[in-house]
């Protein structure tokens, strides 16, 4: 699907607010008017009346939770769908990509090999060929550094194929021995890309979406559910600062190779 010209000639930071309040206006009003006109057509605000509570099905105990769990079954794959629409009306790809450009002009030049170098917030930077490939385990291998991809997408797109040279910022897990992946570049297209990107706005929405379902049926053990929803969403709303921040890295470290 192609954007809107307008919205084509916007900076990628406006397109991301105007995304992100399209989320947030979905979330916060859309969703929970549609999950409150599901629960009302399906009875659930009569059952306090008892003549009706007692000869309809959906008051029963184990009512709620079912009706919960079904609207979880059939919005998650629909709020899927709604993300990645989001993201190519507003031309964001599923991996975050952007042209690297520099005031010379021109693509830049093959990017030279860089042993590990720490970076602020458990950071690291290397740059070189990728020595080892593994799609199954989400792994590549550069200057002898085993690192891990959150996600297969950047594997299936084939951005990153043995042999290749690129450069990587990665995250260190100070309880692991863990090396994730969190920007690379692709010198194909000359682009940096954020990796999971996709996936992890797909887990807060996810989360948000599963909060509000089980604050409005509130099913057995809701205080639990809540926390797990809670935890899931900051962990996934981490990650993407953590790939902002590398992303920021990996361009200033390609910007200041393609200058020289």
């Amino acid at each position: 699907m192609i954007s809107p010209e307008w919205i084509r000639r916007l900076p990628r930071g406006w397109r991301i607010a105007l995304c992100a309040m399209t989320m947030l206006v979905t979330v916060v009003i859309l969703i929970p008017a549609i999950i409150v006109g599901a629960g009302h057509l399906a009875g659930f605000d009569a059952c306090d009346r008892p003549d009706y509570a007692a000869v309809s099905y959906v008051c029963y105990p184990a009512a709620r939770p079912l009706f919960a769990g079904v609207l979880i079954a059939i919005g998650v794959p629909l709020v899927l769908r709604f993300t990645r629409f989001l993201k190519r009306i507003f031309r964001l790809t599923d991996d975050a990509n952007e042209p690297v450009t520099c005031a010379v002009g021109g693509p830049p030049r093959q990017i030279p090999a860089r042993r590990p170098t720490a970076l602020p917030g458990w950071q690291c930077l290397v740059s070189g060929e990728i020595a080892q490939w593994d799609k199954t385990k989400q792994t590549i291998v550069i200057d002898g550094k085993l690192l891990t991809f959150w996600s297969t997408y950047a594997f299936r797109k084939g951005w990153l194929n043995q042999g290749d040279r690129t450069a990587i910022v990665y995250q260190r897990t100070p309880l692991t021995n863990l090396n994730l992946a969190m920007a690379f570049f692709d010198g194909r297209l000359s682009a940096i890309r954020g990796v999971a990107v996709g996936a992890q706005t797909a887990s807060i929405s996810i989360g948000v979406l599963c909060i509000l379902i089980f604050v409005l049926f509130n099913p057995p053990f809701l205080g639990i559910w809540i926390a797990l929803c809670v935890v899931l969403s900051i962990m996934s709303a981490l990650y993407l600062v953590l790939m902002l921040r590398a992303r920021s890295a990996l361009r200033h470290f390609v910007d200041s190779e393609v200058a020289q």
